[in-house]
Parts: structure tokens; C-alpha cells; sequence
């Protein structure tokens, strides 16, 4: 503002002094003389605010580059780690939750969700795809494949409508698929002994236990896997790391890390309590004690006398060369 003032009271002191050399000098000179002036002020503004504008925009500039170069290696971070990462838990990495996840479904095999039992005359037959499915798709089961078969979970409903639970997909708010169902009961390993176009017919490769043959009911679907699931331990564990730790580097190491008994235990009995409601409170958690036990000990070193009480198939050893 200043400025501007004085910038005036020039152009107006320049304008008098014009007035009185008029005489003197050439009229011409006089008009223009004011033009230029005021061509030049106007010079000088405009290139003050395009010195500002600049600045503006050069700050701006310079915040998102480093935004940018922050970005990037947040990216670099993301996507291949923090090589000597030392957090606790350290951060993973796409590519190393990625192979895991490749490694797991790999170890899986194929899995066949939602199979109804139809009968169990001359063998189990269980419908694997549904009546509407269309030509041409297969469930890829021939005769003589070895299967593993569970019983999946009795289906969720908080609500209390009588109809299992639905999940939200597609992100509009509207539940519209069931949830997935997860193995409640091992119902042993089977043969195809028939196929067809929809179903199978399975045949036990053992015998059947007493737990087995009574849980086993048309009100509940199967799930079949090509290979055995493998027991995960170390989702129990306390500890946050990733994959597994060194095999007996001391003495009292625990292979799957260190696990929670209580924790066990609460857990195994809230899958024995949804899976067998019928089942009396004390034989719930007896059961359920049962099933903690062997699992505690899995991992842990064994005095020669717990080794002699174990199946020979139960027991690791270490093998040095």
C-alpha cells in the first residue's frame, strides 16, 4: 500500500513538471513521458506478483516432491521390507505375505465347500455341485482319489431369524452371501469309490470311531480336502514374529513358541461347546482338556520318559551331521 502511495505522488509530481517543461519541450514527449511511467509501474506490480505466485507455487512444488520421495519409499517398504527390520512385530511385506499366502493355499490342495449328504447306503454320497450349475463345470473328483473330510460348523445366527448369517461382498451394505464355513469335526480320510456329474460316492479308508459315526448327519454339510490340513501351532503363539523359529537352539526352547494354556483351553472349549451342545458341561471340558494336552506338548523337548509314553510317530528327533 505504501508503495502504491508513493508511486502516486511520482506520477502526480511527474505530471506537474511535464505541465511547466511544455513550453519548452515537445508536446509529444510530454504524453508520453506519463505513459511510460505508468507502462513501467504496472511492470513492476506485475512482476511482484508473479514473483509471489511463483514462490507460492515453488513451495507447494517442493512439499510434494518430498511428499513424493516419502511415498516411494514407503512403497519400497511396503512391497519388499525393512531389511534388519528390528520392530516388534516387524512390519511384513507384500511379497513375503504373499509367497506365505501361495505356500498355504499350494499345501491346501483343492477344497470342496457345501457338501450335502445325500444317503449312506454302500458308502457316503454327497452331493458336491448344486442342482442349477451350469453345463459343462465339473467338481474334478475321480474314482480312487483320497480325500479328508470334515464336518463344517453349525451355520451362525446371532440375529435368531432361524437363517444363518449373511456378509456384506460387494461393499453397497447389503449382505449377500453366506459366511464360510469352517471345519468343526475330522471325519476321517475317504476313497471315491463312484463319481458323477454332481456327486460322489465316498468310502471310509479305516474304520469309523464312536465320535465319528455320531456326528456324522444329513442336517450338516462337508467339506472335502485333498490334503490333510496341517495343525497351525504358531497362530496360538504369543509370539509375533513371522514363520517359525530355529529348531532346539536351547534347551527349553518351545518350536512353536510359547502358548497360553488358559487361552488353549478357552478357545478348545468354545469349539467343542458350538460343535457338541448336546454334550454335558463336565464332559465338554474334559473333552476339551483332551484335546489341549497333546497339542501343549507339541514343540517341546520330552524327557526320556514322556518319549516312552508317546507313539513312536509322535515324537521328533534331532538329527545332527
Amino acid at each position: 500500500m505504501i508503495i502504491l502511495l508513493i508511486l502516486g505522488l511520482v506520477f502526480i509530481g511527474l505530471c506537474v513538471l511535464s505541465f511547466f517543461c511544455a513550453r519548452e519541450v515537445n508536446l509529444v514527449h510530454v504524453i508520453v513521458g506519463p505513459i511510460v511511467f505508468l507502462l513501467a509501474c504496472f511492470a513492476l506490480v506485475e512482476s511482484a506478483a508473479h514473483l509471489h505466485r511463483t514462490g507460492k507455487w515453488r513451495t507447494r512444488y517442493e512439499k510434494a516432491r518430498a511428499r513424493l520421495a516419502e511415498l516411494h519409499q514407503r512403497w519400497r517398504e511396503l512391497r519388499f521390507g525393512v531389511p534388519g527390520d528390528a520392530t516388534n512385530p516387524p512390519e511384513r511385506s507384500v511379497l513375503a505375505l504373499t509367497a506365505r499366502f501361495n505356500r498355504v493355499s499350494h499345501q491346501r490342495g483343492r477344497v470342496w465347500r457345501w457338501c450335502r449328504l445325500l444317503g449312506t447306503n454302500a458308502g457316503f454320497q454327497l452331493q458336491l455341485l448344486p442342482d442349477n450349475v451350469p453345463e459343462g463345470v465339473a467338481h474334478g473328483l475321480t474314482d480312487g482319489t483320497l480325500v479328508y473330510a470334515f464336518l463344517e460348523q453349525i451355520p451362525v445366527d446371532q440375529d435368531g431369524d432361524g437363517q444363518e448369517d449373511r456378509v456384506d461382498t460387494n461393499g453397497d451394505g447389503q449382505p449377500d452371501r453366506p459366511l464360510i464355513r469352517l471345519p468343526g469335526a475330522y471325519l476321517g480320510e475317504f476313497a471315491v469309490k463312484k463319481s458323477d456329474a454332481k456327486t460322489v460316492t465316498l468310502q471310509p479308508t479305516r474304520p469309523l470311531d464312536q465320535l465319528q459315526r455320531r456326528v456324522i448327519s444329513p442336517d450338516f454339510t462337508w467339506v472335502l480336502y485333498e490334503s490333510m490340513p496341517v495343525d497351525d501351532h504358531y497362530v496360538f503363539a504369543e509370539d509375533t514374529r513371522d514363520g517359525y523359529v530355529q529348531l532346539n537352539v536351547e534347551p527349553d526352547q518351545e518350536v512353536f513358541g510359547h502358548r497360553d494354556p488358559e487361552t488353549l483351553k478357552a478357545t478348545f472349549l468354545a469349539a467343542v461347546r458350538a460343535n457338541f451342545p448336546a454334550m454335558p458341561a463336565a464332559q465338554q471340558e474334559q473333552f476339551a482338556q483332551l484335546l489341549v494336552a497333546p497339542y501343549l506338548r507339541d514343540g517341546k523337548r520330552l524327557t526320556e520318559d514322556e518319549a516312552q509314553q508317546l507313539p513312536q510317530e509322535a515324537v521328533w528327533y534331532k538329527v545332527e551331521f
